[in-house]
């Protein structure tokens, strides 16, 4: 969903949780989020993804867990691609 600041939310959240990775918008309308860290953590911010910001209407979400690779460091907001 895009237009309704999630990815500024999912930013916030993401950070909060000590995760490291990124959220963008795709070109689709859909919003992709790649995050790595904690479990317990990553289960949280996938819990508040059903939610989103104030604003967001999800209708659905697409979670794949993998082994973390550490390929980021901190967590940033991308240019849509």
């Amino acid at each position: 969903m895009q237009g309704v600041s999630y990815r500024a939310h999912a930013h916030e959240k993401a950070r909060a949780l000590g995760l490291d990775g990124t959220v963008r918008n795709r070109t689709d309308g859909t919003v992709e989020l790649v995050a790595q860290g904690e479990e317990q953590d990553l289960a949280t911010l996938l819990d508040w993804c059903w939610q989103g910001s104030p604003w967001a209407q999800v209708s659905a979400i697409d979670a794949r867990w993998s082994n973390d690779t550490g390929e980021h460091a901190g967590f940033r907001v991308d240019p849509t691609r």
